[in-house]
């Protein structure tokens, strides 16, 4: 073996190696072509002379070498290097963000995180990188920290630093430790900007805090912006929680000026098996229909009647039949939408025919179904 090692330190590299012949090389100790993988225009060549010189029992210097290919870093040889460990052999990974003018350098933190070797470096951008998405990139670095210490750094970051991107990513690191349950609830109540609101409840049911339902409820009917009202539903997806569907009856009747909030909250009641989730998507039609359906056919996201059809379909002629009977205050597109509906269910209904105004869909003067 020692003849071969030492064969391999004097010959030239290769000016081509394929992914067989990297593996080859391993086996006989050639590090002339485990180095030469590192400059291939192939990226699995280049990941696979990576993932064997990690762990390579002699020289592997090229690999601090090469680190970059075509003049940037490197997202193959970053790829071989995952779950490395070596610090002696791949610590010089994280030189990477020593420099400024390194290309995506957020995008290279998403790489350097699979490298356990790379932490310390991460951890030093997290704290202090000039560029802030790079310290919020780096913020996933303490997810599963146990280090009390690193945790309260990250609290303080929640808490208040100037950058809304990194206290966002700071909530989001906070994953499941319940010692944040204080900051995490803080900073959805009172946090100035939405992005960090939303991130921190995303977070928050990770913790499993005796008041999730009330914060997440107040988020949801109270909150101004729709991003954080959005976050709290997504807390309720396929909930069975009797605190939450009653909070989930109470925002579908009552008017949200923010479409996407409204698609969301269909999507949400439609998610969960509970009874009480078809029955909420039964009694809000009529009002919905008062409230959204002014002078044309909902758009998708507004469609209650097909996301109780879809939700509970046995009921949807009991559904729509109520809704049609409670029409008295319907615009004419709302009763021309509930009647429709009615009909292809089999119902019998009048659909009128609408005359379409400036902010109408219809192309001629009918409200098109």
């Amino acid at each position: 073996m020692l003849f071969f090692v030492l064969l391999a330190c004097v010959d030239s590299e290769p000016a081509f190696v394929s992914t067989r012949e990297i593996d080859n090389a391993l086996a006989t100790g050639d590090t002339a072509s485990l180095c030469a993988g590192l400059r291939m225009k192939d990226a699995s060549t280049r990941e696979s002379a990576a993932s064997k010189l990690k762990d390579y029992p002699y020289d592997s210097s090229c690999l601090c070498e090469r680190l970059q290919f075509d003049k940037r870093w490197d997202p193959s040889i970053l790829s071989g290097l995952a779950k490395a460990t070596d610090a002696e052999k791949v610590g010089c990974v994280g030189t990477l963000l020593d420099d400024p003018a390194q290309p995506e350098r957020a995008a290279l933190v998403t790489a350097l995180l699979k490298i356990p070797v790379a932490r310390a470096r991460l951890v030093t951008a997290a704290a202090s990188d000039a560029d802030p998405t790079v310290r919020a990139a780096a913020m996933s670095v303490y997810r599963n920290a146990k280090d009390p210490a690193e945790l309260s750094q990250v609290g303080g970051w929640l808490a208040s630093d100037p950058n809304p991107a990194v206290r966002a990513a700071a909530a989001g690191a906070l994953l499941g430790q319940s010692s944040a349950e204080g900051a995490l609830r803080d900073a959805i109540a009172a946090d100035t900007d939405p992005a960090v609101r939303a991130a921190a409840l995303a977070t928050y049911p990770s913790l499993k805090p005796a008041d999730l339902d009330t914060v997440t409820c107040k988020a949801l009917l109270e909150d101004a912006s729709p991003e954080v009202r959005i976050a709290a539903l997504g807390t309720m997806r396929a909930t069975r929680d009797a605190e939450q569907l009653a909070c989930l009856r109470q925002r579908a009747s009552t008017e949200d000026t923010a479409p996407e909030v409204r698609a969301m909250l269909l999507k949400t009641l439609g998610s969960s098996a509970a009874p009480e989730a078809a029955a909420v998507l039964c009694d809000v039609i009529p009002s919905w229909v008062k409230t959204y359906v002014k002078d044309a056919a909902p758009a998708e996201g507004d469609d209650i009647l097909r996301a109780q059809n879809d939700r509970d379909f046995e009921r949807s002629y009991a559904c729509v039949q109520a809704a049609v009977k409670a029409g008295g205050g319907y615009t004419c597109a709302g009763r021309a939408y509930v009647g429709a509906f009615f009909r292809d269910l089999g119902g019998k209904a009048g659909v009128p025919t609408c005359g379409a105004s400036a902010g109408g869909r219809a192309a001629s003067n009918e409200v098109v179904f």
